[in-house]
């Protein structure tokens, strides 16, 4: 409110309660990041079990005129459009930080982001950094309703990724954008599409209004983002759209999963020699990692094999 900002002020009155920092609420979390097991879905069981939808994205890919490097308007308007006063990564680095690099570093960060959004991170960042990179912070915010058998609120697990990466993302989410739509709808409507909701409601009243003995099946996927299937998305994706794969090959098939980091687990001793305080993490091993502005596509990529099945 000091700063005028009367909007935020009141979004962050009304928001969802952060999830208290206990033992017990960890354990909960950590049911939300399930570890990938034998028996899910691989690159060679996909591929034997819908080559022709594979076949499709990747003649989509060899046509749908998705340049073949990062064009350098989507990432200047990724810069330009990133939000003020949003949560750091793990890092703590904010856009407020890049924001005031300068003249000459603001002329600088476009190249950086094009860099980490290309193939430069397989080949020349270290595997160390590359997977910090891949990191992002995990917000546990309280659902709304009753609370589970357990006595604790049921848990919405926010990502916040890096900030260098978040950019290189929403980039080339930009990028690909209108060629998703086109791939996407009008099965899915996650991507792209304005108000999908609300559009949704308005053709489903429609068809009512012509037909009122037609029903309508509604679900609601529990934990979606981290269960579903991402060997489904990379296979999907790296054919539709080969300018995201090396974006993928660094952020989710690198030598170990990304990871979501919690809070400090302990303080360091009193008297004891200063050093890096100990960090709860869960690894995203199955799904896509939240808050990922590509994660909505990667999603909607992994179900679309089946939801062409279905329909």
């Amino acid at each position: 409110m000091r700063a005028g900002r009367l909007g935020a002020a009141a979004r962050a009155l009304t928001a969802t309660p952060v999830a208290p920092r206990t033992p017990a609420v960890w354990e909960k979390a950590r049911a939300l990041f399930p570890p990938a097991r034998p028996g899910l879905a691989t690159a060679a069981t996909l591929e034997a079990e819908f080559p022709d939808a594979l076949a499709a994205a990747a003649e989509f890919g060899r046509a749908a005129g998705v340049p073949a490097s990062l064009p350098r308007g989507a990432v200047d308007a990724a810069i330009r459009r990133a939000p003020r006063g949003s949560a750091p990564g793990p890092s703590g680095l904010r856009m407020e930080h890049l924001r005031a690099l300068g003249e000459e570093g603001q002329a600088c960060l476009p190249f950086v982001v094009r860099l980490l959004a290309g193939d430069v991170p397989g080949r020349r960042v270290p595997p160390l950094a590359a997977h910090a990179l891949a990191g992002a912070e995990l917000l546990l915010l309280c659902k709304l309703g009753a609370a589970d058998g357990d006595g604790l609120s049921r848990l919405r697990a926010i990502g916040i990724p890096e900030i260098l990466r978040k950019l290189a993302a929403a980039a080339l989410a930009g990028a690909v954008r209108t060629a998703a739509v086109r791939l996407l709808s009008p099965l899915q409507l996650g991507v792209g599409v304005p108000n999908p909701c609300e559009r949704v409601v308005h053709e489903v009243t429609a068809t009512l209004a012509h037909d009122p003995s037609a029903a309508l099946v509604q679900l609601d996927f529990r934990n979606a983002f981290n269960l579903v299937s991402l060997p489904a998305a990379v296979a999907f994706v790296s054919r539709a759209f080969p300018l995201l794969c090396p974006y993928l090959e660094a952020v989710y098939q690198g030598g170990a999963p990304p990871r979501v980091y919690g809070w400090v687990s302990d303080a360091t001793p009193a008297g004891g020699a200063a050093s890096p305080l100990p960090r709860l993490w869960l690894g995203v091993e199955r799904g896509v990692q939240q808050g990922d502005p590509l994660g909505p596509l990667l999603h909607a990529a992994a179900m679309h094999l089946a939801v062409q099945r279905i329909c």
